[in-house]
């Protein structure tokens, strides 16, 4: 059975990302907080669909004194 119960979230955004978010709602004739909870939710339906983000390796270097 599916929740009804609806409890708000946050997210961080550093001031570039904001104003991204802002520019694309804009053009898409939305408000900014329905454009972040429209990006959450294909988020949530695309990992149920079976897709993952690409792996890349990382290399860590450390110097050593």
């Amino acid at each position: 059975m599916k929740s009804t119960t609806v409890k708000p979230q946050s997210i961080y955004l550093n001031a570039e990302d904001v104003a991204q978010v802002e520019k694309i709602a804009k053009a898409l004739g939305v408000t900014p907080h329905a454009l972040r909870a429209y990006a959450v939710k294909r988020l949530i339906a695309d990992w149920a669909r079976g897709w993952r983000p690409k792996q890349t390796k990382k290399t860590v270097k450390t110097l050593e004194p």
